[in-house]
């Protein structure tokens, strides 16, 4: 770089000028403190992941995470920030971040790196104590020995154990989740499946017996409440035409059939029953 100052004159206003310019942009340009850092999601999306700051206590702006989970904050030296990262149905998370460093050191250089960390949401779940996430995960502060930011070692030792035994049976809670949704989703599965089979056959009451034990699984499949429509609308069609050729349907007919005559499904052996009635009468 071209130095210019000893082509000036030493006492010349520009001097003076120049070098008050060129702190001044330097002092500005350093007065920000920068976080980096990343949201990660487990069992979920980022979707929805919000990131709220405080300063001071006092709530400052809430941001919405990107696509990519990734954020940066630029935070005043000497005073006291909390970031609290939330998603619904997720344990929140909050981390705190002080910027005070003394003023010496502030004055000598206050270019420190940033500070990079991740933060991970689990699914929230029933029977697992979380009250220790009520207080930040982690503390980032100045590190006189390092003469730059790390986290708190004292309180990281002190909170570190709580912090893995809730996320050790959130995962827990989780696996046993997965299985759960599994059985059920081939429970599911098969009863479709087993209602499908006695549709193609024309069975509609084991049909509908199957379509309604899936149900259970999944109140609002639209496939589902569609087949036993058609099976209402089958049975009663069929029905009918069975009083109208004067067949005794509810004694001699499988639910859901045609007589021999008209249907090929018809049961035989209830067929030979109703004449056998008849003969016999």
């Amino acid at each position: 770089m071209i130095n210019l100052l000893p082509f000036l004159p030493k006492k010349s206003p520009i001097v003076f000028l120049f070098l008050f310019v060129f702190f001044s942009l330097s002092a500005a340009a350093q007065e920000k403190y920068q976080v980096i850092g990343k949201v990660e999601i487990e069992n979920g999306t980022l979707d929805g992941v919000n990131i709220t700051l405080f300063k001071n206590a006092e709530k400052v702006r809430t941001n919405l995470v990107g696509k990519k989970g990734k954020f940066v904050y630029k935070l005043d030296y000497n005073n006291d920030y909390m970031l609290e990262f939330t998603k619904e149905g997720f344990v929140a998370k909050k981390v705190s971040i002080s910027t005070y460093v003394p003023d010496e050191v502030l004055e000598g250089d206050n270019r420190f790196p940033p500070f990079h960390f991740k933060v991970n949401l689990f699914p929230m779940y029933e029977g697992i104590d979380l009250s220790v996430f009520d207080q930040p995960m982690g503390m980032i502060t100045y590190d006189k020995e390092l003469d730059d930011f790390d986290y708190d070692k004292a309180y990281d030792k002190q909170i570190r154990d709580a912090i893995k035994k809730a996320e050790e049976a959130a995962r827990k809670k989780a696996l046993e989740f997965s299985n759960k949704n599994k059985a059920l989703e081939k429970a599911y599965k098969d009863a479709v499946a087993e209602g499908d089979f006695h549709f193609r056959k024309e069975v509609y009451d084991k049909s509908k017996t199957a379509y309604l034990k899936a149900l259970e699984f999944k109140a609002n499949d639209t496939y589902l409440k569609g087949q036993l429509a058609k099976i209402d609308a089958l049975t009663t069609q069929r029905e009918q035409l069975l009083k109208e050729k004067g067949f005794p349907f509810r004694e001699y007919a499988e639910p859901g059939h045609l007589p021999g005559l008209l249907q090929k499904t018809f049961c035989f052996r209830r067929l030979l029953q109703f004449f056998s009635d008849i003969l016999g009468g």
